[in-house]
């Protein structure tokens, strides 16, 4: 035990002095390091610093120009520095009183507006390129008189390029085209010449594109889009002008810039005199793009060249570069163009079914409400039929017809596309009879999905009848109703065409399931008559004599009777 004891004492006496000559040597910390290394970096400098002013001492010893006198640091003037702090005060006084004048409500807004006037004067320039301040001018353009906005104007002028392509100044470019009608030509006039070279900047094209579109005139869009173009040599244009359109498309096919209009027009005549290897060309290296282009009329002609004269492999691009896009492609006013130019001539037609008619049918009800949504879905229904497709439609969609790359046969194509669509369209129509038929657009559709689907429309016509089944009221009722009237009777009329249809024929359904006495008061207005007309001209067995018997006690009242629905009632029935 006592030996055990004699070692730890020892051990504790081994500890101590080993603690006491660890301390007597200098710590090696981390701080002790960083200043070591900083000594170190600070004498290299110091070395480095001495070596260099020495080698300038030594360096044009012939000269009389002392040398080391110009190493030293340089002193600026006390001037410069006081008109910064004034040109900051100017600033900051500029937004203080923006501030007040901005606001919708504000009783001395004149008032503040000359005493802005009076400071910018003669130095509205250097207040263009600055954030705030740049706010401040293009309010004084929105509420200033013509006197106000012209003065700014004429200090900016000359400046317009410069301003253009500025991300805060830009917007006064804008205001200028907005307020200053009488000067709008003269801005456009700075832009020409120097097109290619504003497309390509990112905060002039935005300018070049609003200018072009929204305010330049059809002289003025020529002059702009001139430069594209370039000099045309005489008994050479066609080929100068594929020349020169080439040299300044292909740069802007890998930016952003494909998007805006001004590129459209140009690019759409390239590929219309191309030859057809120049144009295959083109249509490769666009073809993944197209979305950009459709939302103006020479995009979307574009985009129609690409579908009728593209490879099956083009096509097939093309249908995979609009997944995701197909909803708002169906519903742009010229983009639903390239919808129509696909269906028909692309012969995959089962790759149109997978990309287009799939993404359509999860947004059949947007789609239909939309005036060219509607064109998009009835094109599959009953392509190019006069009644709903006018000529100026057709004769855009004619250059696509016998295209080299269209093999299928027509009927074919169209049988397959109109069999996709045609039992989604009947889901959705009985669905929504009741929203449809009193609408003056959409009971049109109606009644060509009853015409042209394939498929029992025997749910559509029940879910009519049930309209027609509520109790009589002469300014709610459905054969009341303006439009309401008319299509019952269009439907009684198709009716008569499709006789050996499987679904159940609405004639048979209202004699059925109306009372007599609802059908009798249906008499009493003129549209009611007119409906019972058409009912009675109906060639579904049993449906005329039966109705000629439920009306036949009020037959002589009509025969007296100034409506005109009445004259056709009895003149129907006595021909019975």
């Amino acid at each position: 035990m006592g030996k055990k004891i004699s070692t730890s004492r020892g051990k504790k006496k081994a500890k101590t002095s080993a603690n006491a000559e660890a301390a007597a040597k200098p710590r090696r910390t981390r701080t002790n390091k960083f200043l070591k290394s900083k000594r170190i970096r600070n004498s290299g400098k110091k070395a480095n610093q001495s070596q260099k002013k020495k080698a300038l001492e030594v360096k044009d010893t012939d000269t009389t120009k002392d040398v080391s006198v110009t190493s030293k640091p340089k002193k600026y003037s006390s001037h410069v520095t006081v008109h910064k702090h004034k040109q900051l005060d100017l600033s900051t006084t500029l937004v203080k009183m923006w501030e007040q004048f901005r606001k919708h409500k504000c009783s001395n807004r004149a008032e503040i507006l000359s005493n802005i006037l009076k400071i910018i004067k003669g130095r509205v320039k250097e207040f263009a390129f600055k954030h705030h301040t740049a706010r401040v001018l293009q309010t004084v353009m929105k509420y200033g008189n013509c006197k106000q906005r012209l003065a700014i104007y004429d200090e900016l002028k000359d400046s317009i390029l410069e301003l253009s392509k500025c991300k805060y100044s830009k917007f006064l470019v804008r205001k200028f085209l907005i307020y200053c009608p009488k000067q709008r030509e003269e801005v456009m006039s700075f832009f020409y010449g120097h097109v290619r070279r504003l497309i390509r900047h990112t905060e002039a094209a935005s300018l070049l594109e609003l200018a072009y579109n929204d305010y330049a005139n059809a002289q003025q869009r020529e002059a702009l889009t001139r430069e594209f173009y370039g000099v045309v040599a005489i008994g050479d244009e066609k080929q100068s002008k594929l020349r020169r359109l080439k040299e300044t498309i292909t740069p802007l096919l890998n930016k952003e810039t494909l998007k805006h209009s001004i590129v459209h027009k140009p690019l759409l005549d390239y590929l219309l005199m191309a030859s057809e290897q120049e144009r295959s060309e083109m249509i490769e290296q666009i073809r993944e793009r197209l979305v950009e282009l459709l939302h103006t009329k020479e995009g979307s002609r574009v985009a129609m060249q690409c579908v009728w004269f593209g490879t099956a492999k083009d096509r097939k691009v093309i249908i995979k570069s609009f997944k995701t896009f197909v909803k708002k492609i169906a519903m742009e006013e010229h983009g639903h163009y390239v919808l129509l130019a696909m269906f028909d001539s692309i012969d995959d037609t089962v790759l149109v079914k997978k990309v287009i008619i799939s993404e359509l049918s999860g947004h059949l009800d947007e789609v239909v409400a939309d005036k060219y949504g509607r064109r998009v879905l009835l094109y599959l229904l009953c392509p190019r039929n006069p009644l709903y497709f006018g000529p100026s439609l057709l004769s855009v969609l004619a250059p696509g017809d016998g295209n080299p790359h269209s093999k299928k046969p027509v009927e074919t194509r169209q049988s397959e596309l109109h069999d996709a669509i045609s039992l989604l369209l009947v889901e959705l129509t009985a669905a929504s009879v009741s929203q449809w038929l009193l609408d003056k657009q959409l009971s049109q559709f109606l009644l060509a999905v009853v015409q042209h689907c394939s498929g029992d429309v025997t749910a559509v016509m029940e879910n009519v009848v049930s309209l027609l089944e509520q109790p009589f009221d002469e300014e709610v009722h459905v054969v009341a109703d303006a439009c309401g009237h008319a299509v019952v009777r269009k439907l009684l009329s198709i009716e008569n065409s499709s006789l050996e249809t499987n679904s159940a024929f609405l004639a048979d359904l209202i004699v059925s399931r109306i009372s007599e006495d609802e059908l009798r008061l249906w008499a009493t207005i003129n549209r009611g008559a007119f409906v019972l007309t058409s009912l009675a001209a109906s060639q579904v067995d049993g449906v005329s004599e039966k109705l000629n018997t439920i009306l036949q006690p009020c037959m002589e009242q009509w025969r007296t009777s100034h409506l005109k629905g009445h004259e056709a009632l009895f003149k129907e029935l006595t021909a019975l």
